[in-house]
């Protein structure tokens, strides 16, 4: 896969001609024939309230969600508001949100019900196009300068986003429509790179935890377990969502923290400890029901508020 080149975040987003928009489009519907919900219609007004979101946002995360995993029409967009570290131009986490996150008609989830969605969006369309569930296409970025710049076309009263395929990824196209619903000539955005292209191995809470305290070989017994048998387990996939979800954020927090060094050793002690000792006696629900309540923790503690109009 073609490496994706470092640019401002900020900027992520490009137009794109009405043949591509075309080909992107074309070849989702072609691919998946039982989906025919996979249009979606956002009123500017929530893209704004997200963007609003921190004075640090960089853009918006948009994931894509499963409401019923036997349903493939069930689709759900959610608006993942994402921030930069000011000394940090190429790089982006989603916000860990007290308040949960809206999909593209406005309601309100809750970060476990987005990651249990996520989840289920993940292993239907990770059979389809045969890719691994690590993998998987989870959704697609786009940064604030380059929403501006579509949301600012003049008469744009809402966006329509189309899903796409390219390859064995869901890449997105928006489409500017005015008062009437109807789409303002010509003007298409992709997203210019795609977000994310697999589950990184770094960064994450846990990596961040053990290569401060030196216990490296300790990653390779999560990896094996997340990559082999974790999804088969209650919550499975749920926790394997939220983990890659809320780490960016949890550790960019953690690694500034004047404190840091007392909070990894707390968070490997308490946790990532046990977690390995359940796994090695092969313990998985429980290491699961651990991992549980950490995640749950991390995020009470580490969750931001946000404005909600």
């Amino acid at each position: 896969m073609q490496e994706t080149k470092k640019m401002n975040v900020k900027n992520v987003g490009s137009f794109i001609s009405n043949e591509y928009f075309q080909f992107l489009t074309s070849n989702f519907k072609n691919h998946f024939p039982s989906i025919n919900n996979d249009i979606y219609i956002i009123p500017c007004d929530l893209i704004y309230q997200t963007l609003q979101s921190s004075d640090k946002i960089a853009g918006i995360r948009f994931m894509y969600g499963l409401r019923d995993s036997l349903n493939p029409n069930s689709i759900h967009l959610f608006l993942v508001p994402c921030v930069t570290p000011s000394d940090n131009v190429e790089n982006w986490s989603p916000l860990v949100s007290k308040s949960g996150y809206y999909n593209h008609q406005g309601d309100l989830f809750t970060i476990t019900e987005v990651a249990e969605m996520v989840h289920n969006f993940v292993g239907y369309y990770a059979e389809g196009v045969r890719a691994t569930y690590k993998d998987a296409t989870r959704g697609i970025y786009f940064g604030i300068n380059s929403l501006l710049d579509i949301l600012n076309i003049p008469q744009t009263y809402s966006i329509q986003f189309h899903l796409g395929l390219k390859d064995t990824t869901i890449p997105a196209v928006l489409q500017p429509l005015d008062q009437l619903g109807q789409p303002i000539p010509d003007i298409y955005m992709d997203y210019g790179g795609l977000d994310p292209d697999n589950i990184p191995d770094d960064p994450c809470i846990a990596t961040l935890a053990v290569e401060t305290l030196s216990i490296e070989k300790e990653l390779n017994l999560f990896r094996a377990f997340r990559d082999t048998s974790m999804r088969d387990y209650l919550y499975g996939g749920m926790l394997y969502e939220m983990y890659y979800f809320i780490s960016p954020f949890v550790t960019s927090v953690i690694a500034h923290h004047p404190n840091k060094n007392e909070l990894l050793k707390d968070l490997y002690n308490n946790a990532i400890t046990p977690f390995r000792i359940l796994i090695q006696n092969e313990k998985h629900q429980e290491a699961l029901f651990l991992l549980k309540r950490v995640l749950e923790d991390l995020v009470n503690t580490h969750q931001v508020s946000y404005a909600l109009a």
